[in-house]
């Protein structure tokens, strides 16, 4: 970054674009909504936490979505399956909503439809940021995103910790990764099987995908 600034002053003209990129503020892309610029603040200016929502987690998985559309990137070929994995997720659980088994069909479509939008402005966002901007900014993304998985210590999750002695970890881990799509904060939740249910309920099409990715029927 210091390199870049000293070839700004000396006049370059590629690094003036760069720089002028990343930092651009986030009130120049259009179609944010206003609860959720201070989350792209965050992603666009720094690699701090997140605090992950049904709602907001449909935009930055939107977001996600269009940089990877758009750019490709992260470049990293195990950061972007992850975004990948991540913005599956939330897509499965924007068509459905996080309310399925509610008797009141207007909470049941209005949960879904607003996911849903909130899925198309990340997605219009995200394919505005320029391609450079977009590699770095894809990363702060998943870092972020990765902060809210951790437990206190920075190890794992005291979901997957106590889920563990259940399942395997590496399903446990998939489990709650996939059930954050109506279950944001179900990482910093204690494994139970009703958790498992409750996620069907909310979303069968969730419940679907962890039967299938990650193996999990019987619980």
């Amino acid at each position: 970054m210091a390199l870049l600034k000293t070839a700004k002053k000396n006049g370059s003209k590629s690094a003036v674009a760069y720089l002028t990129a990343i930092e651009r503020p986030a009130t120049q892309y259009s179609k944010v909504p206003g609860e959720y610029q201070q989350d792209l603040d965050r992603v666009l200016s720094s690699n701090g936490s997140i605090a992950v929502t049904v709602e907001n987690q449909a935009f930055l998985g939107g977001l996600g979505s269009g940089m990877l559309k758009q750019c490709g990137v992260p470049q990293n070929g195990a950061l972007r399956a992850e975004m990948q994995k991540f913005v599956l997720t939330i897509v499965n659980g924007s068509i459905m909503g996080s309310n399925y088994s509610d008797r009141n069909l207007g909470k049941v479509w209005g949960s879904a439809a607003r996911q849903q939008a909130n899925l198309a402005s990340g997605i219009h966002v995200g394919r505005q940021i320029p391609c450079k901007t977009a590699a770095a900014v894809s990363v702060r993304l998943i870092k972020a995103l990765k902060a809210s998985t951790r437990g206190a210590d920075g190890g794992l999750s005291p979901f997957v910790h106590s889920c563990s002695p259940k399942f395997d970890q590496r399903r446990c881990q998939c489990l709650a990764d996939n059930g954050r799509a109506v279950m944001p904060d179900i990482h910093q939740q204690f494994y139970r099987r009703d958790l498992i249910k409750s996620i069907i309920n909310r979303n069968p099409l969730i419940g679907l995908q962890i039967a299938m990715a990650c193996q999990i029927s019987n619980y």
